[in-house]
């Protein structure tokens, strides 16, 4: 009887496991790039949305005018390879804090707009070069004005940010 129950508790975790697994991963088409596992932008991007919501508390409900302005206070000069893909090889003696303000506001994953984005519901959006192919067009993570991270196509990043130039 028990031998029944572990071989029946075994083919249902056999069966059940990559149905779930396919629910909690975020669906992107066809194509995946494991080189940049989607997990990880998303997962940067709601930490970084934390942090930017704990600077907003403290500044009267204003945000930073920059991404780097949440070293060191939000995050952690331990946590800066939130804002890089890959990861950048430094130790944390190896660089200025305007080399780190530089490299995270020019070269990081994620293009910060800021409050000037509210009119258009984006504060930040994954840079475009890191977007995935999925059949005919791009997706990417943006984290709009609610602070809930979340993939949306490239179109739309793109006539949002359109909107935002004129």
């Amino acid at each position: 009887r028990s031998r029944i129950k572990v071989v029946i508790f075994i083919v249902v975790i056999t069966v059940l496991l990559p149905l779930l697994a396919g629910l909690l991963v975020p669906h992107y088409g066809n194509t995946v790039d494991w080189s940049r596992p989607p997990a990880l932008i998303q997962n940067n991007a709601v930490c970084i949305s934390r942090d930017l919501y704990g600077y907003q508390s403290s500044h009267g409900g204003h945000l930073p005018s920059r991404l780097s302005e949440l070293v060191p206070n939000y995050v952690a000069y331990d946590d800066i390879q939130l804002f890089f893909w890959p990861k950048k090889p430094w130790a944390i003696t190896n660089f200025s804090p305007e080399v780190l303000s530089k490299e995270i506001d020019g070269d990081g994953i994620f293009i910060y707009i800021g409050e000037a984005g509210f009119r258009e519901d984006l504060i930040m959006y994954e840079r475009t070069n890191l977007w995935l192919k999925v059949n005919h067009g791009y997706r990417g993570w943006i984290l709009p004005t609610n602070g809930q991270v979340q993939v949306v196509d490239g179109d739309d990043v793109l006539n949002r940010l359109s909107r935002l130039r004129r």
